[in-house]
């Protein structure tokens, strides 16, 4: 699936060195600018307006070092914009509340991503 990002989102994603180290680079791929893939976003991301909107539909990230397959480039691109749009927090409550917890979470748009639930220890038999 598609990931959308504005273009100060993709200026910042493709200058942050912990996604893209020296020798790491996006090969065969799909970048919308608005809709029209002849916009070329990668080759001028300095260039592009505020109100841009650039789409990764199709791609890869390699090593140039060896040229190792890294990632798919769409789900390299939702990954980075994921850890830039939200916040993981950990959250421990009582084993009576933990549903009202969750309910609160997923109304304020967020995600349980686990749920580790107590253990109560077992008496000693001695």
């Amino acid at each position: 699936m598609p990931v959308e990002m504005s273009a100060r989102q993709w200026s910042q994603f493709l200058a942050d060195e912990n996604y893209w180290p020296k020798g790491r680079f996006h090969d065969d791929h799909i970048v919308l600018l608005n809709g029209d893939p002849s916009g070329r976003p990668t080759m001028y991301p300095n260039d592009l307006e505020e109100s841009d909107v650039v789409t990764v539909e199709y791609g890869e990230v390699r090593d140039s070092r060896d040229l190792k397959y890294v990632s798919d480039f769409v789900d390299y691109a939702r990954e980075w914009l994921v850890k830039l749009t939200n916040t993981k927090i950990t959250i421990q409550c009582p084993d009576d509340k933990v549903e009202q917890v969750m309910q609160a979470v997923l109304k304020a748009g967020g995600e349980v991503i686990s749920l580790i639930k107590s253990i109560k220890p077992i008496p000693r038999e001695d």
